[in-house]
């Protein structure tokens, strides 16, 4: 392996900031110059898989992907990213394991455990699982917005209305908590009426057009059966 300076060090740095902004086309071009001269890291295959990723380049994409977590066998990000980009392909079994490996491999992943407990949600049976996955993940970053909505949504998935609708609540307004409670209820048909969480949202807020739609939409279909 070529001796890595400083400056090769800098532009290491330089790569991984232009990836996690995702602008691949300038960290391809400074992944090219480290390669011409002989810079020879593993984590250049994950940066530059990555940066094919976000071009589209799915195939290629792959093979470095692999070819990175071969080669970085503890080190989490490999899996992290091939999660990522099984999903986007709706690979999702292999998306599965892949996030799965993450979290294994770095406890701390919160990104990773809600990839994780959002697939298990969406492509599985596994709600138990999902939530105890969302739950880790907002353990370890409360901050996102994202890892609670996916959270109420595992809740009502396993028939936990009310532990839903507050979890809503700590990322939206009571009316449309409400509401997405409503169209939580409705995706995962699970333990509840939508009606009385869309006429909550209307209570809350009496002009809130989805939850007027939604009722309309709902109406029309008992009519017509």
């Amino acid at each position: 392996m070529p001796w890595l300076d400083d400056k090769d060090g800098m532009r290491l740095d330089i790569v991984e900031n232009l990836v996690s902004k995702k602008m691949p086309h300038q960290a391809l071009s400074i992944i090219a110059d480290l390669r011409s001269d002989g810079v020879n890291k593993p984590i250049l295959d994950l940066f530059q898989g990555q940066a094919l990723q976000y071009q589209g380049l799915q195939s290629e994409a792959e093979r470095l992907l692999v070819q990175a977590r071969k080669k970085m066998p503890g080190d989490a990000r490999p899996p992290a990213a091939l999660c990522v980009l099984y999903a986007d392909s709706e690979l999702y079994e292999k998306a599965i394991e892949s996030c799965q490996r993450a979290t294994t491999l770095d406890k701390r992943d919160a990104v990773s455990w809600n990839n994780y407990g959002y697939l298990l949600l969406m492509t599985t049976d596994r709600s138990d699982d999902a939530q105890e996955a969302l739950q880790r993940a907002i353990g370890i970053d409360s901050t996102q917005a994202r890892y609670r909505n996916n959270l109420g949504h595992a809740q009502v998935a396993n028939g936990k209305l009310d532990d839903a609708f507050k979890t809503f609540m700590s990322t939206a307004t009571r009316a449309d908590a409400a509401y997405n409670t409503g169209a939580a209820i409705e995706r995962f048909r699970e333990g509840g009426d939508p009606v009385a969480y869309y006429e909550k949202a209307i209570e809350h807020q009496p002009d809130h057009r989805m939850a007027h739609d939604a009722l309309e939409r709902l109406t029309l279909a008992a009519e017509e059966n």
